[in-house]
């Protein structure tokens, strides 16, 4: 598990958004999510990083 403020660079440069379509992909291979939604439309950084 990752602590929070370690999100706070990869966040910037896109590293998480990279992670989180990753796991949409590999949801997709495995057949647990047919059609998965792109990260942006599901996390949204400010609000986890004022949390």
């Amino acid at each position: 598990m990752a602590a929070a403020a370690s999100w706070d660079g990869a966040d910037d440069d896109g590293t998480v958004d990279k992670w989180l379509t990753n796991f949409n992909n590999m949801f997709k291979e495995f057949g647990t999510v047919k059609d998965p939604l792109p990260p942006a439309s599901y996390y949204e950084s400010k609000l986890f990083a004022s949390a």
